[in-house]
């Protein structure tokens, strides 16, 4: 427990603007999953925090950074950045 915000921060700081898809594309995926999910009438809560990091990420100029940005973004709301 004790290591947590040390790999927290780590994976946070690493190499997020190489890797895979955009933060932007991740956002657009939320949303189109959100859509489907609401065509269906089929209730997807984790892709509302999923959406939301993104959101925030993208809102905070990181869009085109890799879309673990959700990472770094969850480091920020649970008080450890």
């Amino acid at each position: 427990m004790h290591r947590l915000p040390g790999l927290c921060r780590r994976h946070c700081q690493a190499g997020l603007a190489a890797g895979g898809a955009a933060a932007s594309i991740g956002l657009k995926d939320a949303r189109l999953a959100l859509e489907a999910a609401d065509r269906f009438q089929m209730p997807l809560p984790s892709a509302n925090v999923w959406r939301e990091h993104l959101q925030a990420a993208c809102d905070r100029g990181e869009a085109a950074l890799d879309w673990s940005v959700m990472a770094r973004e969850q480091f920020r709301r649970s008080g450890l950045e």
